[in-house]
């Protein structure tokens, strides 16, 4: 079933697999986004209140890794990506804040389609 999600091949697969096969370890694909630890990260200490969230590097960095070519190839080579990529980059994203919302959308993508056992639908993901 994953490998109706564009932008993820014969190496991602196994990988997202062996992470998340057993979907009774989420309830929700915001748990395993932040599993891998997709999720922003607000620093909060003292007077410098004020910093950009940033992507953690508390989670599991081979997750991250395998993830980042196939958010890159889903940004450029696909209508949807192409279409979350345009939205992010007219809010004046950085590129690197697109890519890593992009790994954390794969994540999310992938959560749905393992979850609802449906193969992925890019018309559900052009908006």
């Amino acid at each position: 079933m994953l490998d109706s999600i564009p932008g993820l091949g014969y190496k991602t697969i196994p990988i997202l697999l062996s992470y998340y096969g057993g979907q009774q370890r989420f309830n929700k694909a915001k748990e395993a986004a932040a599993f891998a630890d997709l999720d922003p990260h607000q620093h909060q200490s003292g007077s410098s209140v004020y910093r950009k969230p940033h992507m953690s590097k508390a989670g599991h960095a081979f997750l991250r890794k395998a993830l980042y070519m196939p958010a890159i190839v889903a940004t450029t080579k696909t209508a949807w990506g192409r279409a979350f990529r345009h939205c992010l980059a007219e809010a004046r994203k950085p590129p690197k804040v697109i890519i890593g919302a992009m790994m954390r959308k794969l994540i999310h993508v992938a959560f749905g389609v393992l979850k609802s056992k449906k193969p992925f639908n890019p018309e559900l993901h052009l908006t």
